[in-house]
């Protein structure tokens, strides 16, 4: 059974609140409007319990750089980019964090000059990090370009499990990252029988994160804890 990192975007309440429902957070320090001090983050990481999990966006500076115009050198990245990152690394280290999120605008496309982008970033800045690295796009990109971009670029796609198992592409190997918000359907919200279907579906993975986001969150971490459970109760 693969290692699986759930966690909401946002943490109400206390640590330990919100301990009893996620194992993970996923952070983007964007929506905060005084982003936490490196020491805030340490802190964080302490009070966070054994074998919790930071799912860290990177800074805007990194995924704002990365839809260039096609002339540009696809290897040729700004000082000012370079510093988000070496900032995203901080952040990351501070808190121990087990993934960084790279999230692209609906101008990063799935033409030819993106894709190579996309390579080129992980091939410059992909050695840096001990984490997995992660990225969703937005806009044009459909779930298998997406896999197969992020597969030429050596990184973690970020899609929907259920529309890809929708759409008949199967699940693979090694780590696997998916935003959860709500069905395309009647019926919106997931329940505790999707999420263990969603286990026997990945069970081939090392590592899933699992980003939960929307207004069912609350109730998919509920459903996918207890889905957790009790396969991890089969298994033993």
């Amino acid at each position: 059974m693969a290692k699986v990192y759930y966690g909401c975007d946002e943490r109400d309440r206390d640590w330990d609140d919100y301990a009893e429902r996620c194992n993970a957070l996923e952070l983007d320090l964007t929506h905060f409007s005084h982003p936490p001090k490196i020491s805030t983050l340490n802190t964080w990481r302490v009070e966070s319990p054994r074998g919790f999990g930071f799912m860290v966006h990177a800074r805007n500076g990194v995924s704002a750089e990365l839809p260039q115009p096609p002339e540009a050198d696809p290897a040729s990245f700004s000082d000012a980019m370079r510093r988000a990152w070496d900032e995203t690394l901080e952040r990351a280290e501070a808190l121990a964090a087990e993934a960084i999120l790279v999230p692209t605008p609906k101008g990063f496309t799935p033409s030819a000059a993106h894709r190579e982008r996309l390579a080129a970033f992980r091939e410059s800045f992909g050695s840096q990090i001990n984490a997995a690295l992660l990225w969703e796009p937005s806009g044009l990109w459909n779930i298998e370009q997406t896999r197969e971009a992020a597969e030429e670029a050596d990184v973690v796609p970020t899609y929907d499990p259920f529309l890809a198992e929708r759409e008949g592409l199967g699940f693979r190997h090694g780590d696997a990252a998916f935003a959860i918000t709500e069905r395309a359907a009647r019926r919106r919200q997931f329940d505790l029988f999707d999420f263990k279907q969603l286990l026997q579906w990945t069970r081939k993975y090392d590592r899933l994160f699992v980003m939960l986001r929307g207004r069912f969150k609350w109730a998919h971490a509920e459903h996918i804890q207890n889905a957790v459970q009790q396969s991890a109760s089969h298994t033993d």
